[in-house]
């Protein structure tokens, strides 16, 4: 009886994760939920400024935003390159695809009507749901 009780203790202790791997997932968690939030506040930003300033002054803006997104897409791939870094190329990688979407914004916002623009206008939804899959795996 004794044996057993050891037995399951000693299983009980195998299946805990160690504060290492614990500290990882809590980290990882934490970077996607910022990075998910980041890219919310970005669109509604970009939606916010659509519905309140003139349209070319937003295509200006949107543009110029694009382009700050793209720098910091090709220095995000650049500092994984130098490291070998797989992670920080994904979100690099991630990072490429919301600038090429911000990009098609003007265009989808000023030659489209709201069936079209809408599936834009709920893209921080999407943003928050993937990420938060990609915590949980």
């Amino acid at each position: 009886m004794e044996e057993n009780v050891q037995i399951e203790n000693e299983i009980e202790n195998k299946r805990k994760l160690p504060e290492e791997v614990k500290n990882k997932i809590r980290v990882n968690f934490f970077v996607n939920i910022i990075c998910s939030i980041v890219l919310m506040l970005l669109m509604l930003l970009i939606n916010t400024l659509f519905r309140v300033i003139d349209v070319n002054k937003f295509i200006i803006y949107v543009k110029s935003l694009s382009i700050i997104e793209i720098l910091a897409t090709v220095f995000i791939l650049e500092i994984a390159y130098r490291k070998d870094n797989t992670k920080i190329m994904f979100y690099g990688l991630e990072l490429l695809v919301f600038s090429i979407i911000t990009m098609y914004i003007p265009y989808i916002y000023t030659n489209f009507g709201f069936s079209i623009r809408s599936i834009v206008v709920f893209s921080p939804l999407y943003y928050i749901v993937y990420y938060i899959f990609k915590s949980l795996l």
